[in-house]
């Protein structure tokens, strides 16, 4: 029987690769089972006389969301701090000005064992609290992969 890790890691525009456990003590709680891209549409054709379409058999995969809820079990304060941490440094600061933008993120799923490429999107600061001095803080982290060929197995 082979143990999988129930853990994320990510590398920032190429640096080193950083578990979310030992960095920021998050845990994967959830993830998609999503171990391939999704397909476009097919083109189609439709015509009054005929029932079926001609189709363009020809697709590519198309870029899409990959979301992954993460658990971070401590006191609000230093959730917090970590979140902002976390969030941070996924993105850098226009000097003079109030534009981010955002960095390239490999994820690496050590649970579903898929990696893939693209960016941040904006922390919905949807979080779910257990009441008491500490509690597990529940957020959701979305990354948008642009490029959906770079969704592969890391076995």
């Amino acid at each position: 029987m082979v143990r999988r890790l129930c853990s994320i890691e990510i590398s920032i525009e190429g640096g080193e690769k950083v578990d979310l456990i030992d960095t920021y003590d998050f845990h994967l709680l959830e993830s998609p089972a999503r171990v391939t891209a999704p397909i476009r549409d097919y083109d189609k054709q439709e015509f009054p006389e005929s029932a079926a379409p001609e189709i363009d058999r020809r697709t590519v995969k198309q870029p899409f969301d990959y979301q992954i809820s993460l658990g971070c079990w401590a006191n609000e304060d230093t959730v917090n701090k970590n979140i902002r941490d976390f969030f941070s440094s996924l993105f850098t600061q226009e000097k003079g000005s109030d534009v981010m933008v955002a960095k390239e993120v490999e994820l690496f799923n050590n649970y579903k064992n898929v990696r893939m490429k693209g960016f941040a999107k904006k922390w919905d600061e949807k979080t779910y609290t257990i009441e008491g001095e500490k509690g597990l803080l529940v957020f959701d982290f979305v990354l948008y992969v642009n490029d959906p060929t770079s969704l592969t197995d890391i076995r």
